[in-house]
């Protein structure tokens, strides 16, 4: 039988883990980035006028969060992907954030503010900056 410790195991892929690194030094500066600009940093190739690409990256960044808070019980380090235009992240961030702290958002912007700065906190910490190490470490190897 399997422990309840099993059930939040998740193995990123390739992809998510690229995202993953490139999310977590833009927290370690205490920054936020756009979607598009997720996309061409990771060199990702989905348009975000395409909704097939927009769903399959809203899939790996729900992966993402999905390790940062059940595996490592870190703040959604997706909360500093945002839209350009509102720099809000979009309805799956929230909607995935309710699934995962089995909360109801009343306030958007106050649940984001707190994760934002849980995140930030996190990852420009020497903790944070050895995981980044450790991400580097372990997505250069895939290359080697």
């Amino acid at each position: 039988m399997e422990s309840e410790e099993d059930d939040y195991s998740i193995e990123l892929n390739r992809v998510q883990k690229n995202i993953k690194l490139f999310l977590a030094k833009v927290a370690s500066q205490k920054g936020v980035v756009s979607y598009s600009d997720l996309c061409r940093g990771v060199a990702l190739p989905y348009s975000m006028a395409n909704p097939d690409h927009r769903n399959q990256l809203a899939e790996d960044l729900g992966r993402v969060s999905e390790e940062e808070l059940c595996w490592y019980e870190r703040p959604m380090l997706t909360c500093v992907v945002v839209d350009k235009n509102t720099m809000m992240p979009g309805k799956g961030f929230f909607d995935l954030a309710q699934e995962l702290y089995d909360i109801k958002i009343e306030d958007r912007m106050m649940f984001l503010v707190e994760e934002m700065r849980d995140t930030h906190e996190f990852w420009s910490s020497v903790d944070g900056k050895k995981e980044i190490a450790r991400l580097e470490k372990e997505i250069a190897s895939f290359i080697s």
